[in-house]
């Protein structure tokens, strides 16, 4: 049995399975391309990595805020932008009085979902195609579709290649004509389903391919027995409406502070 949603409990177990899933991917990315590009740290149950230009930290709570000043160390050193996400529970206040006195200001929030796929009776997903891999195509779409530069494809590709190199993931490929146009994945963390990553290139958005990838991983998550299904996203995107339409419901709010 899962915690109740709208509970303390419920909230702890949305962000650990995003913070377990993101430490799997920080440990395969820093194994591929090396420290000096990229770092991962664990914290007690905090998670220290670089995204992009930010370093990040997530599943920071009381007992692990002795880390704050580290963390802030490395992310000069990296020369990132520093980004902790905080969970709202009630023991998190004081996560946010010490975040308020280093300086942080809180800046946006994710809206935590979260579904029982056995009870969102998706429709039919035609025209997608399972993939056993992150084949060459999975991997363009996947950066085209996050916007990632043409001059940048080649440096992120590997980065992007050891994401999805480890763990457990179920991937999906669309495509328009023939010609690949969208990429989805389901990732199970814990024996939880995580919508992990799911984006469409610009020539194919507004046809409805992001609602068949949300079908196809919410049949896959409830034909392997999972009761849980989790994702994150923006408020008033396109991506939080899809999976409100998909049967995902909101189960938390995950704010984000930087200086």
């Amino acid at each position: 049995m899962h915690p109740l949603p709208g509970t303390d409990e419920f909230t702890l177990l949305l962000e650990r399975v995003r913070t377990r899933h993101y430490l799997q991917i920080a440990r395969s990315i820093v194994a591929a391309v090396g420290p000096r590009r990229q770092f991962a740290v664990e914290y007690g149950q905090a998670l220290a990595w670089s995204q992009g230009g930010y370093a990040r930290l997530m599943g920071l709570h009381p007992p692990d805020l002795g880390c704050l000043h580290d963390f802030d160390a490395i992310a000069r050193e990296f020369a990132l932008t520093p980004c902790i996400d905080v969970a709202p529970t009630l023991e998190n206040e004081a996560v946010v009085d010490a975040l308020q006195q280093a300086g942080y200001r809180m800046r946006r929030w994710q809206v935590q979902l979260w579904a029982d796929p056995r009870e969102c009776n998706p429709g039919p997903t035609p025209a997608l195609e399972p993939l056993d891999t992150a084949t060459s195509e999975f991997i363009d779409v996947f950066l085209r579709g996050y916007g990632v530069p043409d001059a940048e494809i080649e440096e992120e590709r590997p980065l992007t290649e050891a994401r999805f190199a480890s763990g457990d993931w179920r991937l999906w490929l669309a495509r328009v004509d023939d010609r690949p146009a969208a990429a989805g994945a389901l990732a199970i963390v814990d024996g939880i389903g995580r919508l992990a990553n799911a984006c469409t290139l610009p020539d194919y958005r507004g046809r409805g391919l992001q609602t068949q990838l949300l079908h196809a991983r919410l049949r896959q998550a409830a034909h392997e027995g999972l009761t849980l299904v989790v994702s994150d996203a923006r408020p008033g995107s396109v991506s939080l409406r899809n999976m409100a339409r998909a049967g995902l419901r909101p189960g938390a709010q995950l704010t984000g502070w930087e200086r």
